[in-house]
């Protein structure tokens, strides 16, 4: 009797041990994104600012990192008829300095951009110049 108790208790720990194994413990944990193929994953368009009001014409520009090295940007905004127009897309060279900062070139300046926030869908920036700081956030458009 002691014999038949003992190996059912041992057959019970043997099936709750396999059982609670899977083929997936194995597997290696895929990497999160990097910071550089979140940014580079799609285009980010404008949705506010801390320095002005950001309106239905400005929310189509946008980022488009296109590679590890070169952004692409649209700026929208209305004329004085209120007609939205496009400024053209502008070829800008960046450079990741690190999971956090990004510096962009533009005529021939430096300008750091932080990168306070970045996920799936959402992107918010902040940089400083000599009017002060600046936080702007984009989303990603489906």
């Amino acid at each position: 009797m002691m014999k038949t108790v003992k190996i059912l208790c041992l057959y019970i720990t043997a099936t709750l041990l396999l059982g609670s194994c899977s083929n997936d413990d194995n597997a290696p944990a895929e990497a999160p994104p990097t910071v550089q193929e979140m940014l580079s994953s799609g285009i980010w368009y404008w949705q506010s600012s801390t320095r002005q009001t950001v309106s239905d014409c400005n929310m189509q520009s946008y980022f488009n990192f296109i590679d590890d090295d070169t952004l692409l940007l649209e700026n929208f905004a209305e004329d004085e008829m209120d007609n939205c127009n496009s400024g053209g897309i502008e070829s800008i060279p960046y450079i990741l300095l690190n999971d956090d900062e990004f510096q962009v070139e533009i005529e021939g300046e430096l300008f750091v951009y932080t990168i306070d926030f970045i996920d799936d869908v959402r992107l918010i920036i902040s940089a400083g110049d000599s009017l002060g700081n600046v936080t702007l956030s984009f989303e990603k458009q489906s």
